[in-house]
């Protein structure tokens, strides 16, 4: 999924932006200080390489640990993060990244869409998340191929069809491949994981209605609740 935002990077990178003051960044640089400091990083002059210090270790504890165990822990991070930040989400976008220090353009934008992401997979796609963890990253790694055919059409979608089109085929390309492997509310969680991050970027495609997904099979989600309330109790 990283070769499709990297597109989306090219396409928005000259887009107008409103930078956040002195004060909204000062805020903003503490929360990420707390946040990397879960992840044993340290965030005083220079924004730490996304991959490196954030993605990967936290990758890593979820592997390590079990998913029942470190996603909520990793979720009431990022939702903390989410909240410390709320006051000024208006002026953030990937140039904010840039003025804290990220060390290039992709990098500014893998957190941008971090942000964004993490905020959907630790609240409206939770559920989902903790009843298919495992299934998705095993389709991920058996169908890699079947994924970067998705990506590698995305630069020639965006000549045919404009952004929005192009990133809703994207989407739709994603979710098939996740919901013939774990079902359709996998596909649904990998559409909008794809819906987040482009929204990070550019998002007028949401805002105009240009980019949507299915909706979650609910009784689905309500029997995973169900077990695991069970797992509690016994």
């Amino acid at each position: 999924m990283r070769s499709v935002f990297g597109v989306l990077v090219l396409i928005v990178a000259a887009a107008a932006t409103t930078d956040c003051n002195t004060s909204q960044l000062a805020t903003i640089k503490k929360c990420y200080q707390t946040y990397l400091a879960a992840f044993n990083t340290t965030f005083d002059q220079d924004l730490p390489e996304y991959w490196v210090y954030l993605h990967d270790p936290r990758m890593n504890w979820l592997l390590k640990d079990g998913v029942n165990i470190a996603q909520p822990a990793v979720c009431q991070l990022g939702n903390n993060l989410v909240q410390c930040v709320a006051g000024t989400r208006p002026c953030m976008t990937s140039h904010t990244y840039t003025q804290l220090g990220a060390y290039n353009g992709t990098e500014a934008n893998d957190y941008q869409i971090d942000l964004a992401v993490t905020q959907y997979q630790c609240g409206a796609g939770y559920n989902i998340l903790m009843q298919n963890f495992y299934c998705l990253e095993s389709c991920r790694s058996s169908h890699q191929n079947l994924l970067d055919k998705c990506d590698a059409s995305m630069k020639t979608n965006v000549i045919l069809h404009g952004l929005c089109k192009a990133a809703q085929i994207n989407a739709d390309c994603q979710a098939n491949v996740f919901s013939n492997c774990c079902g359709h509310n996998a596909g649904v969680f990998m559409c909008n994981n794809v819906v987040q991050g482009v929204n990070a970027l550019y998002p007028e495609c949401v805002a105009d209605g240009k980019l949507k997904c299915q909706q979650p099979m609910l009784a689905l989600i309500q029997d995973m609740k169900a077990k695991m309330a069970m797992s509690k109790v016994l």
